[in-house]
């Protein structure tokens, strides 16, 4: 297989970011204004296709595999896709966006629909990479109704360290 020949770019070097295998924690605010619920787990990320596109594996502590994300930039439309199957999700969106060089952070927009037959709900993935070589990632609500969708937390930081 060919493929897309490889160009240097600030888009590739935000993927570069995200290979490795990662150490897991954060919180989860399932409820607003109610108690956090604590994440655990490790991760994996992988290149595909010959280094255009990434896959990131998540598992619990005990293995259980919670959730696979494929992330990529997409020349067509000028900016990132994603595509995230969760064991928590009802409904899979694809989310998109655009890399802030200034913030040092990758800001994807999606919907999702929290019950079978109900609105779609919008929310933001906000990645931030910090200069140790990990990632932040936050997942907010940030539409109406405000309040309605807690936010999760994730710290991710490499396995070793």
């Amino acid at each position: 297989m060919t493929g897309v020949p490889v160009e240097s770019t600030p888009r590739r070097d935000v993927l570069w970011c995200f290979v490795g295998e990662w150490r897991v924690t954060g919180e989860w605010e399932r409820v607003p204004g109610k108690p956090t619920v604590p994440v655990e787990g490790e991760a994996r990320t992988s290149w595909l296709f010959e280094r255009t596109a990434i896959e990131l594996d998540q598992h619990s502590p005990d293995g259980a595999h919670v959730a696979r994300t494929l992330l990529a930039y997409d020349r067509s439309r000028r900016d990132f896709v994603a595509f995230t199957a969760s064991a928590l999700a009802l409904h899979y969106e694809v989310e998109r966006g655009h890399y802030d060089e200034g913030r040092h952070q990758l800001v994807l927009r999606g919907e999702e629909l929290v019950a079978p037959g109900s609105r779609p709900v919008a929310f933001a993935r906000t990645i931030t990479f910090d200069v140790d070589g990990g990632f932040d990632t936050s997942i907010t609500y940030p539409g109406p109704p405000p309040g309605m969708y807690g936010e999760m937390h994730l710290r991710y930081r490499r396995r070793g360290r």
